[in-house]
């Protein structure tokens, strides 16, 4: 049995970001796009099974906050990695997309090994943490089981 491929939702108003992007990775994952955040919400909450968002942060003149207060506001952020793409490398932009609940930061121009090495690790990273949750609550279910019989 083969693994399911994972969800990759890219969020850019750039054309050929989202070109660029999909060529590193539709090899590897399932890739779902979008030119901005509005649109994003309404796929997450639609499809329900995005594993990771590539997200351009700033979008024609403004950002992508509206997205970050979604995925918190829904509490997604816990359970969706999310990876902001941006020209704008200085040390406040990448301190306030992480306070907002960024995964990892990726410059633009994009390095295709850089993407998919961030991407991979991502999406480890986060599976690893659902099956330490899962184990949790399995603990907890026999525990609360055990106590219930005793």
């Amino acid at each position: 049995m083969s693994k399911r491929k994972s969800n990759i939702l890219i969020v850019d108003n750039s054309q050929l970001n989202r070109m660029t992007l999909r060529g590193f990775l539709k090899d590897q994952y399932n890739i779902i796009e979008t030119d901005n955040g509005q649109n994003a919400i309404e796929i997450i909450k639609e499809r329900k099974n995005i594993d990771l968002i590539l997200l351009d942060f700033y979008i024609s003149k403004s950002n992508n906050y509206p997205v970050f207060k979604e995925l918190n506001k829904l509490g997604l952020i816990e359970y969706i990695p999310v990876i902001v793409i941006s020209s704008n490398g200085g040390t406040s932009t990448m301190e306030k997309v992480y306070e907002l609940g960024a995964t990892d930061y990726i410059t633009k121009p994009f390095e295709s090994y850089i993407v998919n090495r961030r991407v991979k690790n991502a999406l480890v990273m986060f599976e690893r943490q659902r099956k330490l949750i899962n184990l949790v609550e399995q603990q907890y279910n026999l525990d609360q089981c055990i106590r219930a019989y005793c």
